[in-house]
């Protein structure tokens, strides 16, 4: 027995010993997958990627063109202290949700950001008087360094077998796939475009009682820009759906970013030494 116990905490220190190690080409690859599915994982409510100007859901590219419903929209600004990496993933340094019909000198940094800004004695952070909250202050250009985006929480209506047309009941909307989509502040000019459009094509003038035909570009300057163009508008019954679907989904709409850390530590070569103790 006590033979056993000692080779069984030998094998529990080789694999501790390995751990420590550089890891070969098939490890990194399988650290890789790991860390890619703690991130799906973390990720919260499905998203809608725009990455590269093309939509994506779950990697799968979509095209430059799709149309959606929205059931709930946000107002948000995020701030990073460091560049944009196009290759990482990574959580805002600062961020502060609320509903769009709020006024921004309501919004507050989220009591989850890492590194809230603006930081006062009562321990708030609001939004309204942050030095990173105004125009000329962005890396590059004469933006914000803290973005103002607009968030839908977005359904995708049924195409008619027969018709080939865009259509959404109340039983569809009930059972619908609930996906966020980020608008960039680039966009957020054709948005209120879109808001004026949509005016004389509904009852209300809500951009959830209307279907909309999403194009995504490239903006020569970098990243990408959205436009809106308005398609059908839903009945009655399939409003009140989608008014009750969407008050029930804010929450999942403004829920906090999840923490993402790199802990994926950078591997060196394995010496020659170390492959010779693995032969």
């Amino acid at each position: 027995m006590a033979k056993r116990q000692s080779r069984e905490r030998g094998q529990d220190e080789a694999l501790v010993k390995r751990s420590s190690e550089a890891l070969e080409g098939w490890e990194q690859q399988e650290a890789a997958h790991a860390k890619d599915v703690k991130s799906k994982e973390t990720l919260g409510v499905a998203r809608i990627s725009t990455k590269g100007a093309e939509f994506k859901i779950d990697g799968k590219a979509l095209g430059k063109t799709l149309v959606v419903l929205p059931v709930a929209v946000a107002k948000e600004k995020n701030y990073f202290e460091k560049p944009y990496d196009p290759s990482k993933t990574t959580t805002p340094d600062c961020y502060s949700f609320t509903e769009d019909n709020n006024k921004e000198e309501s919004m507050v940094a989220n009591v989850a950001s890492p590194n809230r800004q603006n930081l006062q004695p009562d321990g708030t952070s609001p939004c309204r008087g942050c030095k990173w909250n105004a125009f000329h202050t962005a890396k590059v250009g004469k933006g914000k360094r803290c973005k103002d985006y607009r968030r839908w929480l977005v359904i995708t209506p049924v195409r008619d077998k027969d018709t080939n047309e865009w259509f959404l009941d109340p039983a569809a909307v009930q059972r619908a796939e609930k996906r966020l989509l980020q608008i960039p502040p680039s966009s957020l000019k054709n948005y209120g475009n879109y808001l004026s459009a949509i005016q004389d094509k509904t009852r209300t003038g809500s951009v959830r009682e209307m279907m909309v035909q999403l194009d995504i570009y490239s903006l020569s300057q970098g990243g990408h820009g959205i436009q809106f163009t308005p398609l059908r508008g839903v009945d009655r019954p399939t409003h009140e759906a989608i008014i009750a679907v969407g008050r029930a989904s804010l929450e999942t709409l403004t829920q906090p970013y999840p923490v993402i850390d790199d802990d994926t530590p950078e591997q060196k070569p394995r010496s020659a030494k170390a492959n010779k103790k693995l032969d």
